[in-house]
């Protein structure tokens, strides 16, 4: 799913209600949610994440990947990103996304273990303009089995600034 307002988002609070009718790429239904999210429009902030922020069937392989509402300072992107289990840090690699200025894909050095919960913060990404990230909570997410599935696609849900 993607959330886009075409005329840009002014700072403020917004709720994201959905209903019943949304299925995943596997034809499983999807429960209605609410979501209530506040943009800082004159700040760099998380757009959307794959996979989303409280996922629990994410995928074990595969780079974790996330975009932002501005451009990056391509300086400040390698191992920008702390993904962690638990408090134990996990051995990844930051890089910029092919072909953006704005997206970055977080590779763990090894395949991520089933059924585990893991964090991401940014605690030293800059935007172009040498501000901060705003990352009011850390990205959370756990994984599911050991085999790769079409879920991993359908968790790219695009979300808005927290």
């Amino acid at each position: 799913m993607t959330l886009i307002n075409l005329q840009g988002w002014a700072s403020g609070t917004y709720t994201l209600d959905v209903g019943n009718g949304i299925t995943d790429l596997l034809g499983n239904a999807l429960p209605p949610f609410s979501h209530t999210f506040t943009i800082d429009a004159t700040r760099t902030g998380l757009l959307w994440s794959n996979p989303i922020d409280g996922a629990t069937s994410a995928v074990v392989n595969g780079p974790l990947t996330v975009q932002f509402s501005n451009v990056l300072d391509p300086a400040s992107i390698p191992d920008s990103a702390v993904l962690l289990e638990g408090q134990t840090v996990v051995a990844s690699t930051t890089r910029a996304a092919t072909g953006t200025a704005n997206t970055i894909e977080i590779v763990p050095a090894a395949p991520l273990k089933p059924f585990t919960s893991y964090t991401v913060t940014f605690p030293t990404l800059k935007d172009a303009q040498g501000q901060s990230i705003v990352q009011l909570q850390p990205w959370t997410f756990k994984t599911a089995s050991t085999s790769a599935s079409a879920l991993g696609a359908a968790q790219k849900h695009r979300t808005a600034l927290r």
